[in-house]
């Protein structure tokens, strides 16, 4: 199983995390292999934990990336969102929170 971290972002929108991940676990596939997802959101974006189970971390990175995009293009609710991060790394500037920078 592999973390895949993903952050979506927004000018001034708001969708409830609740809600993000009812839309995102309805528009998975099978092929997506999600086992978990996690979601916290505000007004300008998503921070997402994607849980899935591929053979291989290229897998498993491309699968989450295929599956937020699937959502950003045929979501209503998502409009005007986009990805900005979507990988096993810490999401871009979590390093300097751990590190307290």
């Amino acid at each position: 199983m592999y973390l895949i971290n993903s952050r979506l972002t927004v000018q001034d929108a708001t969708i409830s995390a609740d809600d993000l991940r009812r839309l995102l676990t309805d528009i998975a596939d099978p092929d997506d292999c999600l086992e978990h997802l996690y979601a916290e959101t505000d007004t300008r974006e998503a921070r997402l934990a994607f849980f899935v189970c591929h053979p291989d971390l290229a897998a498993a990175e491309s699968a989450t990336a295929d599956l937020c995009m699937r959502a950003l293009s045929s979501c209503p609710e998502l409009e005007g969102w986009s990805m900005d991060y979507c990988g096993a790394g810490l999401v871009p500037g979590a390093e300097e929170i751990l590190l307290g920078v």
